[in-house]
C-alpha cells in the first residue's frame, strides 16, 4: 500500500472538519483522466474519512470537491491550484493531469493532518519528464540483481495485465513520476519487437 494506506484519521479534532468539508465530487465530464481522478479521491476520503463520497454531476455549494479546467490558470500544463472557495474546494489546472496530480495533493493535504485553512496550493512541476527507469530483462530479471524479480510479466502481455500494474501507476502519478523506462541500456534487442 506504500503512502497511499488511506487509513482512517484518528485526531477527531481534524476528522470532523474535514468529513463536512468532503462530502461529494463533482464531476461534469466522463473522461478517463478525471474518472481515475474521481476514483482516487473516492478511494482516498472513504478510507481517511470512513464515509463514502458520493460523485455527482452538479455542485450542492456546500462540501464539494470541485474540479475547474481553467486555461488561465497560473501553473503548466501538468500543475495544479487547490483552493477553498467558500463550502466547496476548487482543484484548478489547465490540463486534467493537473487535475489527476491535484487530487493526489489534496489527499496528501489531507493524510499529512494538514488544516483546512492552510489549504491554498499552487505547484507545477519545473521539469517535463519525471522519469523511474528500470533494469529489466525480458527474462523477468533485473539487471545486475537490483530489486529482486521484475513486476513485469513479459510473457503474459499483452493479453493479460496483471492488477500491481495499476497499483503501480497509481504509486507514481501520486508522486508525480509521469514516464517509466521498462528495460536498460544493456537490454536485449528482443524488447523491441514485435513481440514485446
Amino acid at each position: 500500500r506504500l503512502w497511499l494506506k488511506y487509513d482512517r484519521i484518528q485526531d477527531a479534532a481534524l476528522q470532523r472538519p474535514y468529513a463536512t468539508a468532503f462530502t461529494a465530487i463533482v464531476n461534469t465530464e466522463n473522461s478517463p483522466m478525471r474518472q481515475v481522478a474521481v476514483e482516487e479521491l473516492q478511494t482516498g476520503l472513504q478510507g481517511l474519512l470512513g464515509t463514502k463520497v458520493p460523485v455527482q454531476k452538479q455542485t450542492s455549494g456546500k462540501g464539494d470537491i470541485v474540479f475547474q479546467l481553467n486555461a488561465q490558470e497560473q501553473v503548466g500544463p501538468e500543475g495544479y491550484h487547490i483552493y477553498r472557495q467558500g463550502n466547496q474546494t476548487i482543484i484548478a489546472a489547465k490540463t486534467e493531469k493537473g487535475l489527476l496530480y491535484g487530487s493526489f495533493g489534496l489527499l496528501r493535504h489531507l493524510q499529512t493532518l494538514r488544516p483546512l485553512s492552510e489549504l491554498n496550493i499552487t505547484t507545477s512541476p519545473k521539469v517535463q519528464y519525471r522519469v523511474l527507469n528500470h533494469w529489466d530483462n525480458p527474462n523477468g530479471t533485473v539487471e545486475r540483481g537490483y530489486a529482486g524479480s521484475s513486476i513485469w510479466k513479459w510473457y503474459d502481455l499483452p493479453q493479460v495485465i496483471d492488477p500491481r500494474y495499476k497499483e503501480y501507476a497509481r504509486a507514481n502519478a501520486s508522486i508525480g513520476i509521469n514516464a517509466t523506462v521498462v528495460n536498460n541500456v544493456n537490454a536485449s534487442a528482443r524488447f523491441m519487437t514485435a513481440e514485446y
